[in-house]
């Protein structure tokens, strides 16, 4: 368990163990100071994705990398160097959550209106070279704090928004492969959604600050069928009843077992 007061103490949490989880499949990461790893952004990163190819998509609040400009999205090869490769796009807003697709697509959310010169509200998709896909644009209404693709290559989107691609939807959606709302998947939150998590059986895994999944009680974590509909097998109501607790971050270990983090006791 991760414990922290205070938002401060959430992000440093949910970076702490997203960071940590990220690295765990990698290798040649940096043992100690003297190994030349050394990225150096300018502001906070707060999500980090490693790619099959080993370079690793960085995003949050910074504005410069390497003395280089790149504004809250960036990649760097796996010894820590910047990818120049990879477009410079501007996002004009924190970018909280990054996932990418078999065909290399990068999706990206946060808190961001803005892509390059184009409106994206809060999600948008970037090409294999980062620049803007121009074809996918579902304009959530608030910020989105957590994306993971499936293998058939939808995309759960988890965050504190409650309208998606025109259409309502609290806080948990999924998005079919070509970016449009998947019409049959509407679990319903009752609050925020942190984080997500994929179980290898496809069963999905949701944490956040949330009392309700699909109307019945399952305080800030909760799981789902890969059909959407709530497992109620799955409650262990890990906060019981403290009103300011938040599961901020999950992964699945290998046995099956489940890791979380966040403000809770």
């Amino acid at each position: 368990m991760i414990r922290q007061s205070g938002m401060a103490g959430f992000l440093r949490a949910t970076a702490l163990l997203v960071f940590a989880m990220a690295l765990l499949p990698s290798i040649g990461v940096a043992q100690n100071a003297d190994d030349g790893f050394d990225p150096n952004a300018n502001g906070s990163v707060h999500v980090q994705v490693v790619q099959a190819n080993g370079k690793i998509l960085v995003g949050r609040t910074f504005t410069n990398i390497d003395g280089q400009a790149r504004n809250r999205i960036a990649r760097r090869d796996a010894n820590g160097n910047l990818d120049t490769e990879f477009s410079s796009t501007d996002v004009d807003g924190i970018v909280s959550a990054i996932a990418v697709q078999a065909d290399g697509r990068i999706v990206i959310g946060g808190g961001f209106s803005q892509v390059g010169a184009s409106l994206r509200n809060r999600i948008a998709r970037l090409n294999a070279d980062g620049s803007l896909d121009a074809s996918s644009n579902p304009n959530a209404s608030g910020d989105v704090l957590a994306l993971v693709v499936q293998p058939d290559g939808r995309l759960m989107v988890g965050g504190d928004f409650t309208t998606l691609a025109g259409q309502t939807r609290n806080r948990i959606a999924r998005l079919n492969a070509d970016g449009s709302l998947d019409a049959t998947f509407d679990p319903n939150a009752s609050d925020i959604v942190y984080t997500l998590a994929l179980q290898p059986d496809g069963k999905l895994l949701l944490g956040g600050k949330f009392f309700t999944i699909s109307g019945q009680s399952h305080r800030r974590i909760a799981r789902l069928h890969a059909d959407g509909s709530l497992d109620t097998a799955f409650n262990p109501n890990a906060v019981g009843n403290d009103a300011s607790g938040i599961v901020s971050a999950l992964a699945v270990l290998a046995d099956g077992k489940v890791v979380l983090g966040g403000i809770f006791t």
